[in-house]
């Protein structure tokens, strides 16, 4: 069962609130939530295209 706490936004929000949160996370935050939704199976194709696409935004401002 999903527990609420784990994860920094509710899993039923929109998307366009979820990628808002999703931009304002720290690459280790999003690889967390991104981890987490999909151990439960939350995740929606629209989630983890805004997670990857935040990855790759991120990070070449990490390896620079």
């Amino acid at each position: 069962m999903l527990n609420p706490k784990k994860l920094p936004f509710d899993v039923e929000m929109d998307y366009i609130k979820f990628s808002k949160e999703v931009d304002k996370m720290s690459l280790k935050q999003a690889q967390a939530v991104a981890k987490e939704l999909k151990l439960l199976h939350l995740h929606t194709l629209e989630q983890v295209a805004v997670i990857e696409r935040s990855y790759k935004e991120l990070l070449p401002e990490l390896i620079k």
